[in-house]
C-alpha cells in the first residue's frame, strides 16, 4: 500500500538530481539532514505565505517557483500523494498527435473541433477545487491541509486560480477538469477527446447537432470559458470521402489546422493502392514554431556581429538543428528534444518548413545582412564552410545528437529567452 505520510524517509525521496545542481551544498550529509528535518516540520502546518511564490516572465507570462527547497519537497510528496489516489497525469503530446493523424485519414463522415480553454490556470475555481479534494476520502488530512493552505495563499497574494509552471497545478488541473473529461468522452456522437492542458481536440461522427459547442461550454467548470479567437478555434466538417474525390495530378489541400505545434493537412484520397478511400495527409512544423526557431537563428548572428564570438554561434546552430538530451526536472529522468523529438510526426520529405529554415540558415550564413545596428564582425569563408555543415534537414533524418554541459547549454540558451 502507498505511503502518504510525511516522513523523513518519504521526503527524502522526493529529492531530485536537479536539485545538486541549484544546492550545491546538498552533498553535505548534515546540511541534507537539516533539509529534510526543515521539510517534516513544514508538513505539520504548511503554513504558506504570499511571499512564498517566486514569479518570473516566460513567454509573457508569470510563471511561479518555491525558493525554500525544504517547502517545495513537501509539495512534491503532496503532488505524488493525489496523482497516485486519482491516477491521473497529463496526456502524452506524442501519443495524441498520432491517434489524430489515424483519425483524421479515415474516408468516413466525421466534424473536428479544435478548441482552447481561455487563461486557464487563473481562471480555475477555488472553490470547487478544494471540494473535490476535501470530498476524496483516499488523500489523507495533512495532504488536503496542504493544499488548501497552498491555494489559499496563492489567490491572497493577489493572484487568482492556480500558479502556473508548478506540478502540483498540473496535477490539480487535471483533477479540476475530470468530470468535464468524463462527459465528452462519454457522449454519443464523440469517437475521439483529447486534451493537453488547456488545448482540445474533439472528433464526432458531425450528426451532434448545432447546439453541441453551447453544450461543451455548459459542461466546463464554473470559471471557464472558450477562446473564440480564429486562431485558437476551428471547426472542419468532413463528408464520406469518394474516389471521385481522389487527387490525379496536384495534392489540393481541402482543410487544414494547427494543434500541438504541428500543422495538420487534410487532403483528397489518393488514387494508388486505396480500397478503402483513406484520406491524406500532410503534417508538419506548425507555422508559429516555425517563426520561433527561425527567431532563434536571427538572433544567433546578431550576437555573434555584436561580439564576435564565432564558437557561440557554431554551437547554436548546432544546437538548433540537431537533438539533445536534458534532465526533467519534474520527473527526473533524462529525455531526448530537439528538432526530430520535438517533431518526430511531421512529413520530412514534403516538409516545407525544414525547407524554410535551412534558407534561413543558408540566407544568414552567406550573407551579412542588415539586421542589427553596429555591425563589429562578419565571417570569414571558413567560418562559412563550418556553418554550411549544419542543416535542419539532414538533423532531422539523421536524428543528430550533440553533448554539451549544462553550463554551456544554460549559456547557449540565454539570447533566446522569452521567445514569443
Amino acid at each position: 500500500m502507498f505511503d502518504q505520510a510525511f516522513t523523513k524517509r518519504n521526503l527524502a525521496r522526493q529529492i531530485r538530481k536537479s536539485d545538486f545542481i541549484t544546492h550545491k551544498d546538498l552533498i553535505k550529509e548534515d546540511i541534507k539532514k537539516s533539509l529534510i528535518s526543515d521539510a517534516v516540520d513544514f508538513s505539520e502546518t504548511s503554513l504558506f505565505s504570499p511571499n512564498d511564490f517566486k514569479t518570473k516572465k516566460v513567454k509573457g507570462k508569470p510563471v511561479y517557483f518555491l525558493d525554500q527547497l525544504h517547502k517545495e519537497l513537501v509539495l512534491r510528496k503532496a503532488t505524488e500523494n493525489i496523482q497516485r489516489t486519482y491516477k491521473k497525469k497529463q496526456s502524452d503530446r506524442d501519443i495524441i498527435v498520432k491517434q489524430i493523424s489515424s483519425l483524421v485519414k479515415e474516408g468516413i463522415a466525421y466534424k473536428l473541433y479544435k478548441l482552447d480553454i481561455m487563461s486557464f490556470y487563473e481562471s480555475i475555481n477555488r472553490d470547487y477545487l478544494l471540494d473535490k479534494i476535501d470530498s476524496e476520502p483516499s488523500i489523507n488530512y495533512r495532504t488536503k491541509l496542504l493544499v488548501d493552505n497552498f491555494v489559499t495563499q496563492f489567490n491572497k497574494s493577489g493572484n487568482t486560480g492556480l500558479p502556473r509552471g508548478m506540478s502540483i497545478s498540473a496535477t490539480l488541473s487535471e483533477i479540476f477538469l475530470s468530470d468535464f473529461d468524463s462527459y465528452i468522452k462519454s457522449h454519443e456522437h464523440v469517437f475521439y477527446y483529447a486534451r493537453f492542458v488547456d488545448d482540445i481536440i474533439i472528433i464526432t461522427s458531425s450528426k451532434e447537432g448545432k447546439g453541441f459547442e453551447n453544450e461543451i461550454k455548459q459542461q466546463l467548470p464554473k470559471g471557464l470559458k472558450l477562446n473564440s479567437t480564429k486562431s485558437k478555434k476551428k471547426v472542419i466538417s468532413l463528408n464520406t470521402a469518394k474516389k471521385e474525390d481522389s487527387y490525379k495530378v496536384k495534392k489540393k489541400v481541402r482543410y487544414q489546422f494547427e494543434y500541438l505545434g504541428y500543422h495538420f493537412s487534410i487532403l483528397p484520397p489518393p488514387i494508388k493502392n486505396n480500397p478503402h478511400c483513406f484520406r491524406g495527409l500532410n503534417i508538419d512544423i506548425a507555422e508559429s514554431k516555425q517563426k520561433k526557431i527561425k527567431t532563434r537563428i536571427i538572433k544567433s548572428f546578431v550576437y555573434y556581429y555584436k561580439f564576435g564570438d564565432f564558437n557561440l554561434l557554431l554551437d547554436r546552430i548546432k544546437l538548433l538543428t540537431s537533438n539533445f538530451s536534458l534532465l526533467d526536472k519534474k520527473k527526473n529522468i533524462q529525455v531526448m528534444s530537439g528538432l526530430y523529438y520535438n517533431y518526430k510526426r511531421i512529413d520530412i520529405d514534403s516538409s516545407e518548413s525544414i525547407r524554410a529554415l535551412d534558407k534561413t540558415l543558408k540566407y544568414y550564413t552567406h550573407t551579412n545582412p542588415k539586421i542589427c545596428k553596429g555591425i563589429n564582425h562578419s565571417l570569414t569563408k571558413i567560418q562559412k564552410r563550418k556553418l554550411a555543415s549544419y542543416s535542419f534537414e539532414l538533423g532531422f533524418r539523421n536524428r543528430k545528437r550533440v553533448y554539451f554541459t549544462p553550463t554551456r547549454q544554460s549559456k547557449l540558451q540565454r539570447t533566446w529567452r522569452d521567445d514569443k
